[in-house]
């Protein structure tokens, strides 16, 4: 691990330049990814003084005027393999802790959470929360039972814990019996401003060639969790239809563990369809593309129709406020109380979702009645996905709203919220 050398104390007992600032450790699973590594990275590069340790960093992620460390690489293997990759990050992370004596340690999601309160020193411990829990770890496998374990006992060790949600930190309260006042409710940021910037460079590679082509966009990582089989299902459904609005396309941005299955399970639907792992893409009649992880989505982002998520749960979907800050109208499923307070939903129109199992328009898109216990109606979300994308074909009727909300939300407001919390387990 790269080290970062501090000078000693001055003979009139002055204070060093690390003693006056002292470093703020991050850890995180990786700069790149999901919502999490993205606040991850979004706080390295705007905290003072901070420095990044990661599991991994195979992206080879830089960030300017800030040291990144690296325990490791993405690894898959069985039980015994990860135990073993992770005894090797946390003792590494131990090391970092003790070199750079940190004023404070902050962590993102469970592994580095984990490492975060199993290891000593660092000051304060504060661990972020970007999901239910429950949710995350339904599955009755070993893994999901060993974690689930882990945070009941480790999670109420923590100076705080940062929920992304209300509804995250409730069951932190409710099932996990930890004390509301170690809860800190703080909403995930977007970089409103360099988004917009990255959506403005000159279209090139995949944003070039479907430049002019009318698609619809999913941003998520390939797994269970964001649930891309209905959404396949769902956009087959639409592009069933007698209506021009079948030309449309599907683009998926991200990668997972599902992607053969979910290219098979496409295919299998008649969908044609293309991969980034495969050979020259081709526009022509190809319906559905997955093109994997992108350094730079915002401008295939940009230009979509819509957003389309279709997730059993989520905390506070950074996906959905860039495209929001992008001024791009969304078809959600109801899985997270972060996303109902995003768009503002009552509490009449959450019980119409949950009771009745009925859509509720928004000024930002269509929010629809989650299908993680029901049947999904893919009538509903073909009307859905109609009605937006109709109101959106000039942008005017979605994208001022979903700009200024998303402001709400921007970086420049969370920086400061950051300080402060460092500031009550500083003083």
């Amino acid at each position: 691990m790269k080290r970062k050398r501090y000078g000693a104390r001055g003979k009139l007992g002055l204070k060093t330049a690390q003693e006056m600032n002292p470093p703020i450790l991050v850890l995180s699973n990786a700069l790149t990814g999901g919502g999490a590594e993205i606040v991850a990275r979004l706080m390295v590069a705007s905290i003072e003084n901070a420095t990044g340790v990661v599991f991994e960093n195979d992206a080879s992620v830089s960030i300017p005027g800030r040291v990144v460390e690296t325990t490791g690489h993405k690894h898959s293997g069985g039980i015994c393999y990860t135990l073993w990759a992770n005894l090797v990050r946390m003792t590494r992370i131990q090391r970092a802790k003790i070199r750079l004596n940190p004023a404070c340690t902050i962590s993102h999601l469970e592994g580095p959470n984990f490492a975060n309160l199993l290891t000593v020193s660092g000051g304060p411990r504060l661990i972020f929360v970007h999901n239910k829990i429950s949710e995350s770890y339904r599955r009755k496998t070993l893994r999901d039972r060993a974690k689930y374990a882990l945070c009941r006992f480790l999670y109420p060790r923590a100076d705080c814990i940062v929920a992304v949600s209300q509804g995250i930190a409730d069951e932190l309260v409710q099932e996990f019996r930890i004390a509301p006042s170690k809860i800190s409710v703080q909403n995930n940021p977007v970089d409103i401003g360099s988004i917009r910037t990255a959506a403005g460079e000159s279209c090139s590679g995949f944003a070039e060639l479907l430049d002019g082509q009318r698609y619809i966009v999913s941003v998520a990582s390939l797994t269970e969790q964001k649930n891309h089989f209905q959404m396949l299902q769902v956009f087959k459904e639409l592009t069933s239809t007698d209506d021009p609005m079948n030309q449309l396309k599907l683009v998926l941005l991200g990668d997972g563990p599902l992607r053969e299955e979910l290219e098979e399970f496409s295919r299998g639907l008649g969908l044609i369809t293309w991969s980034s792992a495969g050979r020259q893409i081709v526009i022509g009649n190809t319906e559905v593309f997955f093109l994997g992880y992108q350094n730079n989505p915002y401008p295939l982002i940009s230009r979509a129709q819509a957003l389309i998520m279709t997730s059993f749960w989520e905390g506070l979907p950074i996906s959905l406020l860039e495209a929001m800050s992008l001024g791009v109208p969304a078809v959600v499923s109801d899985s997270s109380t972060g996303i109902r307070d995003l768009w503002r939903v009552s509490t009449s129109d959450a019980e119409k979702l949950v009771n009745l199992g009925k859509p509720v328009d928004t000024p930002f898109g269509v929010l629809m009645p989650s299908t993680r216990y029901r049947e999904i109606d893919l009538s509903a979300w073909v009307d859905s996905l109609h009605k937006v994308i109709s109101v959106a074909e000039d942008r005017g009727g979605y994208q001022e709203k979903c700009q200024a909300r998303a402001a709400d939300y921007d970086l420049t407001k969370a920086v400061p919220a950051w300080n402060s919390l460092l500031q009550q387990h500083l003083s």
